[in-house]
């Protein structure tokens, strides 16, 4: 809103790691943002931690997604302290879980 109003303009485009970000004033208060689709990557064996593959995506900063048949039996804590630390991802990461 604040570069909207700077520029006297309802449009911005920034540029972002994962490709440019079109942001649309859509009310007041509102912006609309619109972004390329996920880029996914590669996949990460994480069975040391009892889960199947996880899959990178870079949506502007990495993320790990993960799907699971059941969060049954998952000490999220600990699981996001390690993924935190998963060599996959040396500046860290976003993580999901999906079922």
């Amino acid at each position: 809103m604040w570069l909207m109003d700077k520029k006297k303009t309802n449009e911005v485009t920034l540029n972002s790691m994962a490709g440019p970000l079109r942001g649309q004033r859509t009310g007041s208060e509102e912006v609309k943002v619109f972004q390329e689709a996920p880029r996914r990557g590669h996949p990460l064996d994480l069975s040391v931690w009892g889960l199947p593959q996880g899959f990178s995506a870079h949506v502007g900063n990495p993320h790990l997604v993960i799907f699971l048949d059941s969060f049954e039996g998952i000490d999220i804590e600990k699981l996001g302290s390690q993924l935190d630390r998963h060599p996959g991802f040396k500046e860290g990461q976003m993580w999901s879980l999906s079922l």
